[in-house]
């Protein structure tokens, strides 16, 4: 649905940089302050099964870091949050649908908790939870023919079926995304659901 897939990009970015870059601009000429911008383990690397909000992401993330360069040595600082799924009322909608929270799920206070520590720390950037940093580490290094084949959509439901599948010992579980996780199933014909 185009008319849907506008609706986010314009949320989840363009809305974004409409007040990020007058605000980067009132705080450049103040020579202080730091803004939070919230981006999403979704953005690191796009899946298939939310290409539309994980674009959108990806594209925030960029222009945040890349105004956080060009604020460098200004007297202003940007923090990037990058949290997974959380629990929430914005997802509350997708739950009752019964989708299953990714795993290192977080909610709303665990979010701002992290975020009031990295502000009050100087931190440039803070992964929510913590581990997600080498969840989206370890996401660039997944061949695309493996993360298009179906990573990039295998829910948790499908890991745990799959990896307690006798000829699927020794998976590999990478969480990611903002309402699904994904899966290596190292020696496997396939996800099995």
């Amino acid at each position: 649905d185009v008319a849907h897939a506008l609706q986010i990009a314009q949320t989840d970015y363009v809305g974004q940089i409409s007040v990020l870059t007058p605000l980067a601009n009132a705080l450049r000429r103040q020579a202080s302050g730091t803004m939070i911008v919230f981006s999403s383990i979704a953005g690191v690397r796009v899946r298939r099964g939310n290409y539309v909000y994980g674009s959108a992401k990806a594209g925030l993330d960029g222009f945040a870091s890349g105004l956080s360069d060009a604020l460098h040595g200004s007297g202003v600082r940007l923090l990037l949050a990058r949290p997974g799924f959380v629990v929430g009322n914005m997802t509350a909608e997708l739950m009752a649908s019964g989708t299953k929270p990714a795993p290192m799920s977080v909610d709303a206070e665990q979010v701002a908790d992290a975020v009031a520590r990295a502000y009050h720390r100087g931190r440039w950037e803070v992964w929510i939870p913590g581990p997600l940093r080498f969840v989206g580490f370890a996401m660039q290094f997944v061949p695309r023919a493996i993360w298009r084949s179906g990573l990039s959509t295998c829910r948790s439901s499908e890991i745990a079926s799959a990896s307690t599948s006798p000829r699927c010992q020794g998976s590999v579980h990478l969480p990611q995304g903002d309402w699904q996780s994904g899966c290596i199933l190292k020696g496997c014909a396939g996800i099995s659901p």
